[in-house]
């Protein structure tokens, strides 16, 4: 497996028009497939939309989540990135879509909103990530840092666990990273190729040996591997910077060098070629062994030749019959792969509708419990603020102030200006009592919202992966019975209904102050 990780962007909708369209064109012909997450839309040209309305939003998500709002707008929201399998492997549509997850719960990312693409444009199967940063419940911006190194680990596993190491290049590169050293993937072809060489044409004589093909790309010299990808040999070659590159290749006519574009695969047709030859050869053995059997009955005549054109006719019925029911086996596995499948898309697309609505519940939910609580902080500090008088104190101790900061000689004579002081001094005692006891009143109230929250989103996340283990398991066992999805689903929203009925009652029950 390769990962590669593209530059962030701000547009939402580049990134569609770019991986949800052909190159330079309108047509989808290479997109395979898609798929949304962590979204009330399964149509991908709705969900770019759905991804940049949350990061225009990211402000008040935070404000509603009860997070900061300090610190620099997020500028660059949009991460995206691809999974490229070898060509001799061939993931289904299942095991590609399991893997993006497995990456996005890798970097941390599997509650962020995304569009997974695939494409068949290219002979290896891939897929294309484009994630949105913005967490859409929090706000805050999902981390990215050190993600190559991630991916990396990721791929590293990826293969261990699957039995075969395609990328030699990344255990040296490991091994370099060990040893404190920088490490970049080198093609041994392309390396073999340049150190055996020593101009233009022996080089290019070298790559076509190992089936590579030195082309004319867009901008520069590529090399075509045999599977159809480009590649910059100068990225390939340590140490070798552009100008010795050209340098070296200097006696090649480049105007007679292919256009990459145009370079021809590996096709799989010519692989099965020499056994389907040799299948059509044994095919025509038969025949021809049947045509001699029936021209030795026929020269024998009488009864040789009846009981031989009977035995023909016998064996003719009887391959026709082994045809026919060849033919209708074969129907009852397509029509039984086909319900299969048409089985596993309604599950898919039930998966996606209760995982949408099991969060919209948990976005509904954490509104009430946020509204709640401020609507209950504006009372509190209302009341609180009219009960202990702090308005009229504050006033009390402002006239006082004024009265004792230049006094009369009559004043003094009298000693009203010292018992003004002593007045003073007493109501300042009494406003910072009362604004102690107000503040811990206050205090009290943020606390027990912090550990509702708390407890809240502990069990949004527990629900939240009790559905996916569910989910994941009907998947493993191929259990796709309607009836018990249905049920399932009512089941939760039920209970969801019922813990949304239970915290109004408490809201509108709540403790009074």
């Amino acid at each position: 497996m390769i990962p590669k990780i593209t530059t962030g962007g701000k547009s939402f909708q580049g990134a569609f028009m770019y991986y949800m369209h052909d190159k330079k064109a309108d047509t989808r012909e290479r997109v395979a497939w898609t798929q949304t997450e962590n979204m009330l839309t399964t149509d991908p040209d709705k969900a770019w939309k759905v991804m940049a309305y949350t990061a225009m939003e990211q402000v008040r998500l935070k404000e509603a989540a009860g997070q900061s709002r300090a610190g620099r707008k997020l500028e660059k929201p949009v991460f995206a990135y691809s999974l490229a399998w070898h060509p001799e492997q061939e993931p289904d549509q299942k095991h590609m879509l399991d893997t993006a997850r497995q990456s996005l719960r890798m970097m941390g990312l599997e509650d962020h909103e995304a569009l997974i693409v695939a494409h068949q444009d290219e002979p290896q199967k891939h897929v294309h990530v484009i994630v949105n940063r913005v967490h859409p419940i929090t706000g805050r911006a999902g981390d990215v840092r050190n993600s190559k190194r991630k991916f990396s680990d990721f791929a590293h596993e990826y293969e261990l666990e699957h039995g075969k190491i395609y990328c030699l290049q990344r255990e040296q590169n490991q091994q370099k990273r060990e040893e404190g050293r920088l490490s970049r993937y080198h093609d041994p072809s392309i390396v073999k190729a340049w150190e055996s060489s020593d101009n233009g044409k022996s080089f290019a004589a070298a790559l076509k040996k190992d089936g590579y093909t030195l082309a004319r790309g867009r901008k520069r010299l590529v090399v075509v591997d045999p599977h159809g990808k480009t590649h910059n040999p100068v990225r390939h070659l340590e140490g070798v910077k552009a100008k010795d590159f050209n340098t070296r290749i200097s006696d090649l006519d480049q105007s007679r060098l292919p256009d990459a574009d145009h370079v021809p695969k590996i096709s799989d047709e010519l692989k099965l070629a020499p056994d389907f030859n040799e299948e059509a050869r044994k095919v025509a053995q038969s025949r021809s062994k049947e045509k001699e059997t029936d021209k030795k009955g026929k020269s024998s005549g009488g009864k040789e030749h009846k009981e031989s054109k009977q035995n023909a006719t016998k064996r003719k019925q009887q391959a026709a019959e082994k045809a026919q029911q060849i033919k209708q086996a074969k129907a009852a596995a397509k029509a039984k792969e086909k319900a299969q499948q048409e089985a596993r898309e309604a599950f898919e697309e039930q998966a996606i509708e209760r995982l949408n609505h099991q969060q919209d519940c948990h976005i509904e939910e954490s509104g009430q419990l946020h509204s709640q609580y401020h609507s209950r902080l504006k009372s509190a500090k209302s009341r609180l603020a009219q009960h202990y008088q702090l308005r009229e104190q504050k006033q009390q101790i402002q006239e006082l102030a004024e009265a004792t900061r230049n006094p009369s000689i009559w004043r003094r004579m009298t000693g009203r200006a010292r018992r003004d002081r002593q007045d003073l001094s007493t109501a300042v005692k009494t406003y910072k009592n009362a604004r102690g006891r107000y503040s811990e009143r206050i205090g009290s109230i943020r606390s027990e919202h912090a550990r509702t929250a708390d407890a809240l989103h502990l069990r949004q996340a527990t629900e939240k992966q009790e559905l996916r283990s569910y989910i994941d398991y009907q998947r493993e066992t191929g259990n796709y019975g309607q009836t018990q999805e249905k049920q399932h689903t009512k089941e939760l929203t039920r209970k969801h209904q019922q813990d949304l009925k239970n915290r109004r009652d408490r809201g509108r029950d709540g403790p009074m102050m």
